[in-house]
Parts: C-alpha cells; structure tokens; sequence
C-alpha cells in the first residue's frame, strides 16, 4: 500500500498497523499464499527500503536496455 509523501507519520502508522494486522491474521494470510501472494508485512521504513532498491535495480536495467520513457 502506498500513502502520499506528505501523509502524516501518525496516519502512515495506523495504516501500517492495520494492514499488518489484517495480512498476518490466519485466515487472510493463508488465502493469500494459496492464490500464489508472498505476504510480507514489512514496517514502512523496510518498505522504502525496498522501493529504493527496486527503482535503483530497474533504472540500471533500462539504461542498459537503451530504453527512452515516452
């Protein structure tokens, strides 16, 4: 789930906790990964992390492809 930037930190952490909350129960979790979803309810700052990482990985990938944005 993605916020706005300027979104509040105290509303950033209450969406956080809630989706955790809700991907971790039992029932959802399970139903997830049965149609093929690898849940991971990271902290939003793991979560930058990640994004940061994924777009640095993907810009190096397409500047070695050649490929021009439209």
């Amino acid at each position: 789930m993605l916020a706005p930037r300027a979104t509040p930190a105290a509303i950033v952490a209450r969406l956080h906790a809630t989706l955790a909350s809700t991907l971790n129960a039992p029932a959802m979790h399970g139903k997830l990964q049965e149609i093929g979803f690898e849940v991971n309810a990271s902290s939003p700052a793991e979560f930058d992390k990640h994004l940061r990482s994924e777009m640095m990985l993907w810009r190096k990938v397409i500047g070695a492809a050649g490929l021009k944005r439209d």
